[in-house]
């Protein structure tokens, strides 16, 4: 399995998880460490694009919209994120990757369900110019 499927894949399991159990059940499972694993995680955002479960626990409550997620290239990666459909889609961006610490594109699979965004994603390392 690609990264790109991994990705997918962890999307459609918090899908399950958020249909089997509700979103109560999802949305604390997926703030919790166990639901990572390095670079890997699901992030869920509400009906108003707010964030209510990335293992980043300081982004909780911040509007997709807002400033917070523009990448360091001036891209506003979070107004795309906040438009996600029920087809779901590929959306990347600048981001800083979780087990590395550095700026990398993100290639995120987004899918909306019931009004809630659900999100994971992979990253691709910067080429090094010297």
């Amino acid at each position: 399995m690609d990264r790109g499927e991994f990705a997918v894949e962890m999307v459609l399991e918090a899908l399950e998880l958020y249909e089997n159990e509700g979103r109560d059940a999802a949305v604390r499972y997926y703030n919790t460490a166990e639901s990572t694993d390095g670079e890997w995680y699901v992030f869920i955002a509400d009906e108003s694009d707010e964030l209510i479960a990335h293992p980043n626990q300081d982004l909780l409550g911040v509007d997709l919209k807002g400033d917070v997620f523009v990448g360091a290239d001036g891209y506003r990666y979070g107004e795309l994120i906040s438009e996600a459909t029920v087809r779901g889609s590929w959306v990347d961006y600048l981001y800083e990757n979780p087990a590395t610490g550095n700026q990398e594109y993100k290639h995120s699979w987004i899918i909306k369900r019931d009004g809630l965004i659900f999100g994971s994603g992979w990253y691709q390392v910067l080429p090094k110019f010297e």
